[in-house]
């Protein structure tokens, strides 16, 4: 039977779920079909949320005074804290003390209306594509929301729920570790999740955490997620992990005392057996608690072929059908700039520009240096690394990137180019053969990759979101001195 979706919210739930009133109301059969708090990104048809920075972040603009922009972009409505002046009355809006307490007030009404799964994706790498895959994959057998780009923190977590649709059967969520774990555990009283994913626990976000033992702190800061699930609930667990007991024994006590495990170890519930790692796929043996399986992944890495796990651990625990989403694993979205490839025209030729600069840290770091390595190039091509620094590593920032070299060497890169004050700890234990290049700007880093590409190449761009190559462009910089196509998956 078809499923109904209906308006995402009408003028009625709106008062029921937050504290205020419409001073100048909608018209009859008036209903939003998104919710949103970013002005550029308000589409026709949505509920539009000002912002102040006061008590928003002060990341936040100040749109208070703005409310006539929202309404120029499309939205059918605006929730406010202050009276809008000179705007006409047939512009609905609802007017409330504080914008961000009405945002989870709509979060929390909302699921509290939903009936369906609920799974929040937690984890030090890795989270936004298994909340991608969740929802490809799920949403192949059922209607599912999942969390838009990687809306995890405070604001984007209830955010997202508020955009859930009711009908739907499932909602996929990303939360994000906070300073502290009680917005963690804030953000996830919210979204109250039936399954709570843990993808691992590895270094990031160091600098927020000068404890002698950070991963301990993180740890405990991202087992929040468990105190704050259904009863009953379930907590997939990274068997491989080192946290692993530690998580088992606070998920056991919580509200989510089902452990569902993933790895390779032997006493993984989700059982990687054995893969073959090719340039464009994968081919994966594994037991799913117990049962044995065979299937494709249509991604190329080892480290999509353990998403794929996490992913099957959750697929199960929410009662979905996990053989067909092993079978559909063979066609895997590519995300955007997550080892996304391109091939680029150059003379007469091509090279391979792969795009992995969504964000690093030293797990993602390994896996794009080992994901390269499966790439062979021909015609007297060559593999080329250029880096960026890893962000928010704290005191320990020099140390991790110097320890990269060596993983570095080990792909087997014939020529390094380098950016940052930190990435220069892994330029200079390198080779002499394999430095190219340690630029002290983005415009030089340009000028010498222009100048050293050459046809069959394979170039591998990584870095964290605030390094110098994505500021400066690097990447499209590239792509657009001699043209650009997408590659495709075999």
């Amino acid at each position: 039977m078809a499923i109904k979706i209906g308006p995402l919210w009408t003028p009625q739930q709106i008062a029921s779920a937050t504290q205020g009133k419409w001073i100048s109301g909608p018209s009859e059969g008036w209903a939003a079909g998104g919710v949103n708090y970013y002005l550029n990104q308000i589409l026709p048809g949505d509920l539009g949320i000002t912002t102040t920075p006061g008590i928003w972040s002060k990341t936040h603009p100040d749109t208070s005074n703005h409310i006539y922009k929202f309404f120029e972009k499309g939205a059918v409505a605006v929730i406010a804290d202050k009276p809008p002046t000179n705007l006409p009355k047939c512009y609905p809006v609802f007017l409330v003390k504080n914008t961000r307490q009405a945002l989870d007030d709509l979060a929390r009404a909302r699921r509290n209306e939903f009936e369906g799964k609920v799974i929040c994706v937690t984890g030090s790498v890795g989270k936004t594509s298994v909340v991608r895959y969740l929802h490809h994959l799920i949403g192949q057998q059922a209607f599912t929301y999942a969390s838009d780009r990687n809306f995890n923190h405070a604001p984007g977590v209830p955010l997202s729920m508020a955009q859930t649709p009711q009908s739907f059967q499932y909602g996929v969520y990303e939360n994000a570790m906070e300073r502290t774990g009680e917005l963690t555990l804030q953000k996830t009283q919210i979204i109250r999740p039936h399954v709570s994913i843990i993808t691992n626990i590895a270094p990031a976000h160091l600098v927020y955490y000068p404890e002698r033992n950070p991963l301990d702190k993180i740890a405990e800061s991202k087992a929040k997620i468990f105190e704050a699930s259904e009863t009953n609930g379930t907590a997939v667990l990274n068997c491989d992990c080192d946290y692993y007991e530690q998580l088992k024994i606070i998920a056991l006590k919580s509200s989510a005392p089902n452990i569902i495990s993933f790895g390779e170890n032997t006493g993984s519930d989700i059982r990687l057996l054995s893969c073959n790692l090719h340039s464009n796929f994968s081919e994966v043996k594994a037991s799913i608690c117990g049962e044995p399986v065979n299937y494709f992944v249509g991604l190329p890495g080892k480290h999509v072929v353990i998403n794929t796990l996490v992913v099957l651990a959750a697929v199960r625990a929410v009662g979905a059908d996990w053989r067909a989403a092993a079978a559909a694993c063979c066609n895997l979205p590519i995300l955007e700039r997550h080892l996304q490839r391109y091939s680029v025209a150059l003379d007469d030729s091509r090279f391979t520009l792969i795009d992995d600069t969504f964000n690093s840290s030293p797990m993602s770091m390994r896996a794009a240096l080992k994901y390269t390595e499966l790439l062979q190039p021909i015609g007297g091509g060559r593999r080329i690394a250029v880096l960026g620094e890893m962000a928010e590593l704290g005191q320990r920032g020099a140390q991790i990137h110097a320890e990269l070299a060596n993983d570095v060497i080990c792909a087997k890169f014939d020529k390094v180019f380098t950016i940052g004050d930190l990435t220069i700890n892994i330029f200079y234990n390198l080779p002499s053969q394999m430095r190219a290049l340690h630029a002290d700007s983005a415009d030089i880093l340009k000028d010498a990759l222009y100048e050293e590409i050459q046809p069959n190449d394979i170039v591998l761009f990584k870095c964290s979101h605030s390094s110098a190559i994505n500021k400066a462009n690097v990447v499209r910089f590239l792509r657009s001195c001699w043209g650009h196509r997408k590659s495709s998956p075999l």
